[in-house]
């Protein structure tokens, strides 16, 4: 079984279960993957909405651009060998 990353319209369900008070198991059976999928995406991307009292949500919107960024600033692999080629031969 391959890891899948969750898409947009994951997230949009998983924020409208949210708001609509589901709990983590229900939401996960709900999307087709494991609570801690949905655990673990919840304790990343929860965001705080600044009102007079603050509270913490989970917006779709924002859940997928803090994926996208973490994506981008992920440094490119690469292999050992050339890394080791590379650093012995400046020297």
């Amino acid at each position: 079984m391959g890891y899948k990353h969750l898409d947009y319209l994951k997230r949009c369900k998983i924020q409208a279960f949210v708001h609509a008070g589901y709990t983590q198991q229900q939401i996960a059976d709900e999307i087709g993957v494991h609570k801690s999928t949905i655990s673990g995406e919840l304790n990343r991307n929860l965001t705080f909405v600044r009102t007079r009292l603050g509270y913490w949500t989970y917006k779709a919107n924002y859940a997928q651009k803090y994926a996208d960024d973490r994506q981008r600033d992920k440094p490119k692999y690469v292999k050992p060998m050339i890394r080791l080629r590379h650093l012995l031969s400046r020297s």
